[in-house]
Parts: C-alpha cells; structure tokens; sequence
C-alpha cells in the first residue's frame, strides 16, 4: 500500500472526467489510476467506487483513504459535480460505502451500460442456397 499516492480533484479535472476513489491497492507507476473491482470502461464518463484493483489504463484520480471530508462523503458521483464546489475534495471509499451506498456505482453496471458486445441475430442462420435438384431414383 502506497500511502504517498494522493492526487486532489484539482489534478484529476485536467486530464479525467471520471473521478475513481480507491481504499486498496495502488500501482506505484500509475499517475493517477481507475480503480474498480474488476475492469472500468475506458470511456467511463462517471465516478466507480472500488476497494480492491487498480487499473493502470486510465489517467484519472487516486483519492487517498487517510483523509476523509465527512461533508462530502457522497460527493463522488463525479468529477463535474464535485469540482463546482469542492476541488480539493478527499473522499474514503469506506466511508462512501457505509454512508452513501447510493454513491456507489459498481463496475458490472458501468460495464454493462458501455457494453457494445450487440448479438444480432439475423446473421446467425444465413439462408444458403440449398440443393434442390431432387432426387433421382432409378426404378
């Protein structure tokens, strides 16, 4: 556990939309990380609440679990709206998780909804030209 990482919403607006609050692991290398309990969406344009991974794609925010504004512990909904009036907000997942369960978005909902794994079936039986020259019977 890298108790050094923490970044502010200030740093995250720069470069992420998406602010991500982790209590658990953080990757030493990522500038500032996604975290989700198993893998973000890339695109993801909200906030994910995870305790457990980090996801060294995204450049977004690792929120430290040391410090906590227990006015703000639902604040992580997503950047836009916590930067407008808190931009150095410091949120606890845990906290997050015991207070606000409707602040947490779980990953397999944001998977889900940026999902584009479409089934179409109507290129599943493709009509082939089947052989109808009847059959010859020899009497």
């Amino acid at each position: 556990m890298d108790d050094e990482v923490l970044v502010t919403l200030e740093d995250v607006v720069e470069s992420d939309v998406g602010a991500v609050v982790s209590v658990e692991d953080v990757v030493e290398s990522d500038v500032g990380a996604v975290v989700s309990v198993e893998e973000v969406v890339e695109s993801d344009v909200g906030a994910v609440v995870s305790v457990e991974e980090v996801v060294e794609s995204d450049v977004g925010a690792v929120v430290s679990v040391e410090e906590v504004v227990e006015s703000d512990v639902g604040a992580v909904v997503s950047v836009e709206d916590v930067v407008e009036s808190d931009v150095a907000v410091v949120v606890s997942v845990e906290d997050v998780v015991e207070s606000d369960v409707a602040a947490v978005v779980s990953v397999e909902d944001v998977v889900e909804s940026e999902a584009e794994t479409v089934h179409d079936p109507s290129n599943e039986h493709e009509k082939k030209p089947s052989d109808r020259g009847g059959m010859k019977i020899r009497s």
